[in-house]
This record gives C-alpha cells, sequence and structure tokens, in this order.
C-alpha cells in the first residue's frame, strides 16, 4: 500500500497530515476522467438506470418514495413536514446508493470470500438499514398524525 507524501518533520506533521492529500491528482489513478459538465450528468444518469435496473431494492424504493409524497399532498400535510419527509427518504435513496457503489467496489477488488469484504457490505448495508428505519418512522409520524386531525 502506497502511503500519502507525509513528511516525517515533526513541526509541520498536523499540516502535512491535513494537506497532502490535497496534493493527490485523481487523474493520475483514473482511466478516465471528465471536467466536462453533460458528460458527467450523463454518467450519473446510467448510473441510476445501472440502478433501477440491477437493484430491485431501488425499483421498491422508488414506489415507496412516490406512494409516500401522493399520500402526503393528498392528505393535505404541511409542506413544511413533506419536506422533512423528503430529507429523510433521500437520506435513503443516497445510503443505497452508496451501499451499491461499495458493493460493486468490494465485488472489484475481492472477487472471493474475505471477511473483512463481508465486514464492509454489511456495515454499508447497516447505513441503508438505519436511514430506511429513520425514515418510515419520520414518514409514518407525519402521515399517522395527519390522518389523526382529520378524524378528530
Amino acid at each position: 500500500m502506497v502511503k500519502p507524501p507525509i513528511t516525517e518533520d515533526k513541526n509541520n506533521y498536523t499540516e502535512n497530515i491535513l494537506f497532502a492529500t490535497m496534493e493527490i491528482d485523481p487523474s493520475e489513478y483514473s482511466a478516465y476522467s471528465t471536467q466536462n459538465q453533460n458528460e458527467s450528468t450523463l454518467f450519473a444518469v446510467a448510473g441510476l438506470l445501472f440502478l433501477f435496473r440491477r437493484q430491485r431494492s431501488m425499483r421498491l424504493l422508488a414506489v415507496v418514495t412516490l406512494v409516500s409524497l401522493v399520500l402526503a399532498i393528498y392528505l393535505g400535510v404541511e409542506l413544511s413536514s413533506i419536506l422533512l419527509m423528503m430529507v429523510a427518504i433521500g437520506m435513503v435513496w443516497i445510503a443505497e446508493i452508496l451501499n451499491t457503489a461499495i458493493e460493486a467496489l468490494v465485488n472489484l477488488v475481492s472477487p472471493n470470500f474475505h471477511p473483512m469484504a463481508k465486514v464492509t457490505k454489511d456495515v454499508a448495508a447497516a447505513a441503508t438499514f438505519i436511514s430506511s428505519m429513520l425514515a418510515s418512522t419520520v414518514t409514518l409520524i407525519i402521515i399517522i398524525s395527519r390522518l389523526l386531525e382529520i378524524i378528530h
């Protein structure tokens, strides 16, 4: 493993740790890099298309997101509560996307079983699980409290 360019100078040790990463040029380690915003957007859309085609959980998440937001709007939930739901649900989207990226990377660098590969995948999945529980709780509290307002 290559260590970052940190000098042994004890006077600048903290400074070296903080700023050594900024000296690394990612384009030197990438097979392809673009500065073109249109290409970057297309790559992002390609990633989303991959997720929807290959990850059943993303398709389910899309349905749950749509149903939750339509139900909230139909019930007349306040805009601030809908925004809170969107942030919570957005965290699940982000966690699921990062989980899928981490799994793909682990599969690439560790095609055979390795205990640390399992730990990496399990911990990434835990982030998705925690964000899902949080979003579900927020959404259910908002929807149920609005239903109770309507009933009474």
